[in-house]
């Protein structure tokens, strides 16, 4: 269970996940040991998953973003996992969410250019072990909200 106080450190390391101890446990009013504990403990019980860095796709020649609805052919776990496990290899997937209705999979990806990305959905639909059905494709034209992360107002 998480409190208030877990609650600022989750938001402070959301927005700035580079904060050193100290400045972090000065935001959210706790001395520097009691302040790692606790983010210890976050990350311990999964609240905390990682940090990274968020870069620019368009300076390291990715500059198109294209999102993906796919529709498998066969829906078993089977079929699924073949498709997940591959995907998972493709370094220009960069996100992946398993969907409920019409379509199995929305996908984001990041290419070179549009015939980059049009290679690797061929390549999708061409491998019958994957057994993809149907790709529509999305190009991002500009991002309008990038990603914010969890919102946190609220909770208690």
């Amino acid at each position: 269970m998480i409190d208030a106080i877990d609650l600022k450190i989750l938001a402070a390391l959301q927005a700035e996940g580079r904060l050193t101890n100290q400045k972090l446990a000065d935001r959210v009013g706790l001395s520097p040991s009691a302040c790692h504990a606790r983010v210890r403990r976050l990350e311990k019980e999964g609240y905390i998953t990682g940090y990274q860095a968020t870069l620019k796709p368009e300076f390291l020649g990715r500059p198109l973003t294209v999102f993906a609805l796919v529709a498998l052919e066969r829906h078993g776990r089977q079929g699924q996992k073949a498709f997940e496990t591959h995907l998972k290899s493709l370094p220009e997937a960069t996100e992946c969410f398993e969907l409920s209705g019409q379509w199995d999979y929305l996908i984001r990806f990041v290419a070179q250019d549009i015939e980059s990305y049009q290679t690797l959905t061929e390549a999708l639909i061409d491998d019958p072990d994957l057994g993809v059905a149907q790709v529509v494709s999305h190009v991002a034209m500009r991002t309008v909200q990038p990603y914010a992360g969890i919102p946190l107002e609220g909770l208690k």
